[in-house]
């Protein structure tokens, strides 16, 4: 079954058209305090709406995480992608001209929750002459992202959010991994744990014993 519907394109000229499925990936509590480190992918727009759409992938090419942005903000991330210098400093440029003077550096920015169906993040910066000495900054996930291009800083996603809003790269090979895992699963039998019990114990004392 065909998922979420996006246009992806790096060339303007040859937009690719590809759906997701939504599933879920985190399968315990501690994985929902992790932080994943994605890099913006592409830029792209959805077919329906004709809203801008910025896409952030994994390191390891297995989640994708699109978040709706305005066109001013699509602007600002294409610009600095292709590494664009308007004649003028724009908004973000302007933002990270007033950080490095004030003495601090952008050292990461993290996509930490989805509040009433908008992306929140938190910019980390860094005193530059005080490592350890930061501050945080509530942002926009788009005016972050385009902030931490043009910083060329860690771009960090929560856990939680990949797991609300994420989908896969690859949905066929997610789909085989996990039919292979319930295929695992389904072979186990309790003599299995017995026969692994067995071997470990053999030849061990318990303090009982003593």
């Amino acid at each position: 079954m065909k998922g979420l519907p996006l246009t992806v394109n790096k060339d303007p000229a040859n937009p690719i058209t590809m759906y997701y499925e939504i599933k879920p990936w985190i399968t315990n509590q501690e994985d929902c305090l992790m932080l994943k480190k994605m890099y913006v992918s592409a830029i792209g727009v959805d077919r329906d709406s004709q809203q801008p759409v910025v896409v952030l992938k994994d390191e390891e090419n297995r989640r994708i995480l699109p978040i709706w942005i305005g066109n001013a903000e699509a602007r600002a991330i294409s610009q600095a992608m292709l590494k664009i210098k308007p004649p003028r400093p724009g908004t973000h440029d302007l933002m990270l001209s007033m950080v490095e003077s004030l003495g601090f550096k952008v050292k990461e920015v993290i996509i930490e929750a989805i509040e009433s169906q908008a992306f929140r993040a938190t910019i980390k910066l860094e005193a530059a002459d005080k490592p350890g000495q930061e501050v945080e900054i509530d942002a926009r996930a788009s005016d972050a992202i385009a902030l931490a291009l043009r910083a060329e800083s860690t771009i960090s996603v929560a856990a939680e959010v990949l797991q609300t809003a994420s989908v896969a790269a690859d949905p066929e090979q997610e789909e085989k991994e996990s039919a292979d895992f319930k295929d695992f699963l389904g072979n186990l039998k309790a003599s299995d744990f017995a026969a692994v019990d067995n071997k470990h114990g053999e030849g061990e004392e318990t303090e009982e014993d003593e």
